[in-house]
């Protein structure tokens, strides 16, 4: 079983706290736990021990074998052991350079419905899994009329041919930087997009005190230049299809990120009588995009921690209703945002200089 999650693992993490938690079953020798043993075997010989002291309950702090440095960090993931030729460390994991995602495992061939891509950031360590496909998918799938996805079974061939129906962008610290700003405009102009972010009240700092009180704003500030560069590039009349959604339910925090994008086949008719069957009993007529892991999507994720996630595509009818599902009911807890909140000239200034950071 592979337990993917945004959430940390302290306590108020799983107290009235909004968060995505996605289970895999796998068997041993699947690809996904066979890449992720590789990855925390890589990352173990950089990582301080914290050993029991037989004398008292405090833990005893061992060193790491090797000191965790970007560059040492960097040179583990990509001499990871690879259980596939098709992914690597080097931003080779997803497709071609035109942003393809039929390519993968070439599972397609053996007719599988749903695959499963791990993306890796570490942007001072300069592995740009993320920060480069996610912007690449989205605008490619923004600009195509349709996503085709050839199915073969024995010498027959089958055109299944998709459109973007709708999409939706959760994340408790949306400090989007501009390629993956500019690539949600360009969709937003296609299609319906929902962008989901913390009220005041839901946002994990909405209570605290001190200096800690103005990170919220901050984070605002950031989601405030991260919609301009939004709209930069979409037309004034292209703005109606965004609804700026804030996430409020009573008593909860929010944390949930991800991506979610929901596609239709347009021309399954298309298929001959031969490969009628794939359409009606392996197939649903649609396809679900999401990305689900640990980053948020924004400066912080993308130039300073180190995030993992998984983009998955799915036909497989089931899980494509509890994509479906999860999304709405996220949706269901907010509202959409009519006015931008006030935020002073210094706390603006403030968050520029610390944007890395948020």
């Amino acid at each position: 079983i592979c337990l993917l999650r945004g959430a940390n693992l302290s306590e108020e993490y799983f107290l009235q706290r909004q968060d995505r938690y996605m289970k895999i079953n796998c068997n041993t020798n699947d690809y996904l736990p066979t890449f992720l043993h590789s990855f925390v075997n890589a990352l173990e010989p950089h990582c301080h021990v914290v050993k029991k002291n037989s004398s008292n309950n405090n833990g005893i702090v061992v060193k790491p074998k090797i000191f965790p440095t970007a560059a040492a960090i960097s040179k583990a993931i990509k001499n990871m052991k690879n259980p596939n030729d098709h992914i690597d460390a080097n931003n080779n994991r997803i497709g071609d350079d035109n942003g393809s995602i039929g390519n993968g495992r070439g599972d397609y061939h053996n007719m599988c419905d749903s695959m499963v891509y791990p993306l890796i950031q570490f942007g001072t360590a300069g592995i740009q899994d993320e920060a480069r496909f996610l912007p690449k998918i989205i605008q490619t799938l923004s600009k195509m009329s349709s996503l085709e996805s050839s199915v073969s079974q024995s010498h027959s061939q089958s055109q299944f041919h998709f459109q973007i129906k709708d999409a939706c962008v959760s994340s408790p610290y949306a400090s989007f930087v501009q390629s993956f700003s500019q690539s949600l405009g360009i969709l937003s102009e296609k299609v319906p997009l929902n962008i989901i972010t913390p009220s005041n009240s839901s946002h994990g700092f909405g209570n605290a005190s001190g200096i800690k009180a103005f990170v919220p704003l901050m984070h605002e500030s950031a989601f405030q230049r991260a919609l301009k560069s939004l709209k930069s590039v979409v037309p004034s009349q292209g703005h109606s299809n965004l609804k700026l959604r804030k996430y409020n339910r009573n008593d909860w925090t929010f944390h949930a990120k991800g991506l979610w994008m929901s596609l239709t086949n347009k021309n399954i008719s298309d298929t001959d009588s031969n490969d009628a069957s794939i359409a009606s009993n392996s197939y649903s007529n649609s396809v679900f995009l999401s990305f689900v892991g640990s980053s948020n999507m924004g400066e912080r994720s993308t130039k300073r921690d180190f995030e993992l996630g998984i983009f998955i595509v799915t036909q497989d009818k089931k899980l494509c209703k509890m994509l479906e599902v999860e999304q709405k009911k996220i949706i269901n807890y907010s509202q959409i945002q009519t006015n931008n909140p006030k935020i002073n000239k210094s706390t603006r200034i403030l968050a520029r200089l610390i944007k890395s950071y948020l």
